[in-house]
This record gives structure tokens, C-alpha cells and sequence, in this order.
């Protein structure tokens, strides 16, 4: 007993699960996502973020047959496992904001691949299957290699190629250089597969041998006929819309390949609540929302949700679809008269009348007329049907003439642009005033 204690307190064992969760999350991605250093949280489920540093090197086989002595390694031109992380898709190719449609998704995808499946995402095109395979890999942190086939694909644009080579001497002689989807066999990364069923047989037999067996035979190498065995890392996320022009019947064999039932996964697209919540957050995340801590408002969103949601492929959008989209603009009578010029280092001031009975808040925005400078604003003072304001002294300072406009807003959200652009889109947006000639 005292022999098996010892041999306990030795032994480190991993942390429990809620220890994987006690530091402070890296990102939320909506409601259904939430990522942590070790694992990442899906739907309420934990899935394991893969850790290259504590993975193991790769050691090479014993030789079944004696090997000429001028053959190399492949192990000696292979990179480390840490290096595998460059192929991880970045923070501009995955969805910023996961619905809970999209969290389970996501969570059936890792189950099958955490049980060393495969995965197929079919659905119509523009669901969003390709970007919801790459933040998989992205939430995971696994590294990928996409593949898009069309019909001139062949086999060697991704299994293996042979290229002529000149030694020291000038001589000429042929080697084999393995494809990506070698490669990715090879050293243990997600194979992105995007219509799937655009493939030929000769080049689906090529993924079905390796998903039958996990071993892969390459022929015509300087070796002869090698056998690879397939990285226990290695999956494949593929993708197919049946309705596409020139695809091929998914088999039935295949799609036992992929687990008829978990594996296989029907998307569609979203509903129009969970839809409008990823275009606000989209909004949200513009240059523009962020330095002026602006947001979308839910209502337009939601009408731009499902104004997609009803918009026929085969058709434009109906006016009246368009007419309830965006509404009619306030109906505010605007009185403004632009000085002529001004006088540079003094302030330029300037007023508005606004014909309506509503309590509004006015912004003047301006600049100089130079496209390399941003607009600065300044909030107007009301007297009445009256506002006012001046651009600073510091501002006119300026060989450029001033370009200005306004900005009128309610308290029911609905705002308006002064000047504007008329019915003919032919005037310019804003008042432009030139410094006085000395």
C-alpha cells in the first residue's frame, strides 16, 4: 500500500475539467461559444483546443528492408509540430458571432471529429458551410488545408506530382513531391474539401482509402510503392450542395463514410432573428461603429434579415419589399444659408432652422477640404427652431477651403443628412466655403 502511494504522489494527473475553465475566457463568440487557453466551451459542451508544444516528436519506424544509404529522411525536412500552427485559419476567415443554430452546429462537428470522424456539411450555397468548418478549426485551433475542386481538377493538383530536377553535375532525374492532401495525411491536419461532389471516382478513392484503413499507398516514388500511415490527428470536413451545376450523386457508400445520421449534417440558413443578431454584430464591428460607439438598430437589422430571408434567387427584390424596408425620410423643412467665405484663423459660425414642432439633436461635421483628413463635429446649441455652432479658429487655419454638413436626429431614431443628395444624385453632400482673399 504504502509502495502504490508513492507511485500516486509521483504520477501528475490532468487538471479536472472545471480547473480548465477557472481562467478568464479569450472570447465570446455570441452566446453559444465561450474560448478558454485549454478548452472551448460549445453549446454547453467542452471540446479540447489542441496543444502543439506538449505534443510528441515524431519518431521514424524500423526499416522493413535495408535502405540505400543515399536516401533521405523525411523526417529530417519535416517541421516541428509548433510550426503547424501557422495553418491555423485567422480571426479574418471564421464567423465573429455564433448563433445557437451555429453553436450546435459546431458542437456536433467536434463530437464526430473528437471521435476521429469525418464530416460532411451539405446545404445550398452561401449557408455558410466553408466559413463554419474554418472557425471549427479556428475555435480548436487546428490547422488546415482547404481544397476547391471544379471540373478540371486532377489527381495530381493535390495527391502527388512528379518534377524534373537537375543535381550539382547539371543531370537530370524525376522525383515525387506529395500534394497537400498528402501532406496533410502526413503531419496531422483538417482537410477542407470543398464540393465534395464535384470529385471523380479516381480521385475519391484516394480519401476513401484513407478513411477505410488510415493508411494511404503513394506509388511511383523514388521508393517504389510506399504505405503512409495516416496522423491520428487527421480529418476531413467536407462540403456539397446537391443542387449545383455539374455535381455528382453523393453515394450511399460515402455517406456511410461520413456516418449517416452524425456525421452527416444538413445546414441551411438561419432564422431571420438569429440572422439579424450576426448582422448587428457585424455593424458593431466596423471602424466607424467603434470610434463613435454607434450600434445598428435590431429593428433594421431584423427587416434586412428577412427581406433576405424572402428574396427569391431566381428574381430581383419586390418594391414594396424594398418600400418596408427602408422607411420614408422625416418630413423636416431645413432653412440654412452658407457664408460666402471666411476669414482663416477666426471662427466661422454658423446656424440652421428647422421647421418641426420635435425636439432634435443637431451635429456639424467638418474638415478642410483635403481627403487625407477625417470630419470633426461639434454638437449644436438650440434656441428655439434655431441651432448654432462654430467650426474653431484652430480649424480655418487652412489654405483649403471647408467642407460642412449636418446631421439631424430624433428621439424615435429617426435621423436625416443636411444638405444631402437630391433625387437625381447629381449635387454634392455637403456646403463648401473658400478662405477670403487677403
Amino acid at each position: 500500500m504504502r509502495e502504490l502511494e508513492r507511485l500516486l504522489r509521483g504520477r501528475r494527473f490532468p487538471p479536472p475539467a472545471d480547473a480548465e475553465t477557472a481562467s478568464a475566457p479569450l472570447a465570446r463568440l455570441g452566446p453559444g461559444v465561450v474560448v478558454y487557453p485549454e478548452v472551448v466551451v460549445i453549446d454547453g459542451v467542452r471540446f479540447p483546443r489542441r496543444q502543439y508544444r506538449r505534443e510528441p516528436p515524431l519518431d521514424p519506424l524500423p526499416a522493413r528492408r535495408p535502405l540505400d544509404p543515399t536516401w533521405e529522411s523525411q523526417l529530417d525536412h519535416l517541421s516541428p509540430p509548433a510550426a503547424l500552427e501557422a495553418a491555423i485559419p485567422d480571426e479574418g476567415e471564421i464567423f465573429t458571432y455564433i448563433s445557437p443554430t451555429m453553436a450546435r452546429i459546431l458542437r456536433r462537428i467536434a463530437t464526430v471529429d473528437s471521435a476521429h470522424g469525418f464530416v460532411l456539411l451539405v446545404g445550398p450555397t452561401g449557408c455558410g458551410k466553408t466559413t463554419l468548418a474554418k472557425t471549427y478549426c479556428w475555435l480548436t485551433r487546428q490547422p488546415l488545408t482547404e481544397l476547391t475542386f471544379s471540373g478540371d481538377t486532377t489527381l495530381t493538383d493535390f495527391y502527388r506530382s512528379v518534377e524534373v530536377v537537375r543535381d550539382a553535375q547539371g543531370r537530370q532525374s524525376t522525383v515525387t513531391v506529395p500534394g497537400p492532401a498528402v501532406e496533410a495525411m502526413l503531419r496531422g491536419k483538417k482537410l477542407l474539401i470543398n464540393e465534395i461532389n464535384m470529385l471523380p471516382p479516381d480521385i475519391l478513392t484516394v480519401f476513401t482509402q484513407a478513411m477505410d484503413t488510415g493508411r494511404l499507398i503513394l506509388s511511383g516514388t523514388q521508393r517504389g510503392n510506399i504505405e503512409i500511415n495516416v496522423h491520428r490527428a487527421f480529418g476531413i470536413i467536407g462540403t456539397a450542395n446537391p443542387h449545383y451545376i455539374g455535381t455528382l450523386d453523393i453515394g450511399r457508400a460515402m455517406e456511410r463514410r461520413f456516418g449517416r445520421g452524425l456525421g452527416y449534417i444538413e445546414m441551411t440558413f438561419l432564422p431571420p432573428e438569429e440572422e439579424a443578431a450576426a448582422v448587428a454584430n457585424e455593424f458593431s464591428r466596423l471602424a466607424l461603429f467603434a470610434r463613435h460607439n454607434l450600434t445598428a438598430p435590431q429593428d433594421l437589422c431584423l427587416r434586412l434579415a428577412t427581406l433576405a430571408a424572402r428574396q427569391s434567387p431566381d428574381g430581383p427584390v419586390a418594391p414594396d419589399d424594398l418600400e418596408r424596408l427602408v422607411p420614408p425620410p422625416p418630413d423636416w423643412t431645413v432653412q440654412h444659408a452658407a457664408p460666402a467665405t471666411f476669414r482663416p484663423g477666426q471662427p466661422l459660425r454658423l446656424s440652421l432652422t428647422v421647421g418641426t414642432a420635435d425636439r432634435l439633436a443637431v451635429t456639424l461635421h467638418y474638415r478642410p477640404l483635403n481627403q487625407a483628413l477625417e470630419y470633426q463635429s461639434v454638437e449644436m446649441e438650440a434656441e428655439g427652431a434655431r441651432y448654432r455652432a462654430a467650426i474653431p479658429a484652430a480649424e480655418t487655419q487652412t489654405p483649403y477651403p471647408l467642407q460642412y454638413y449636418f446631421v439631424l436626429r430624433d428621439d424615435r431614431g429617426r435621423a436625416a443628412l443636411f444638405p444631402g443628395l437630391g433625387p437625381d444624385l447629381a449635387n454634392a453632400p455637403g456646403f463648401v466655403v473658400w478662405p477670403a482673399r487677403a
